[in-house]
């Protein structure tokens, strides 16, 4: 199994509403770390033939989260603060571009941003993003 550096796969976002491929300038400068959540939620289905549980597979989701250096001159973490007050969809890929690349793409909600000042530390954005609809995976 071939291995990747976490540095190379990479968040990128766009706000645009038209349909949208991800491209190296849709990356969100001064990412420090972004990290995704697939899950489904479970449906228990045992009865009282058993002592153990069993499931099936409900609806699924997923949610990311991505952390950057603020930046309040970039227009990208701006778009994504105003795509947060105004409930709008953004668009996320996160993996690796180019011929073999595989990650994960969809559309999502900016559920929150969390602003970190610590003294003696740039200052870093939490974005938090809640998928809406189906996630693609290459």
């Amino acid at each position: 199994m071939a291995k990747t550096l976490g540095n190379g796969r990479k968040c990128y976002i766009s706000t645009s509403t038209s349909s949208w491929t991800p491209a190296a300038a849709d990356w969100l400068t001064g990412e420090v770390s972004n990290s995704v959540n697939l899950n489904a939620n479970l449906v228990e289905t045992s009865d009282k033939s058993t002592a153990w549980q069993s499931f099936i597979a409900g609806i699924k989701g997923a949610t990311a989260t991505v952390t950057v250096y603020a930046d309040a001159a970039d227009t990208k973490q701006q778009g994504i603060l105003s795509a947060l007050v105004a409930g709008t969809t953004v668009k996320v890929y996160i993996g690796t571009l180019g011929t073999g690349g595989h990650g994960y793409a969809f559309d999502a909600l900016v559920a929150s941003v969390d602003e970190t000042n610590d003294n003696g530390s740039v200052a870093s954005r939490t974005i938090n993003l809640t998928a809406t609809g189906a996630v693609t995976v290459s």
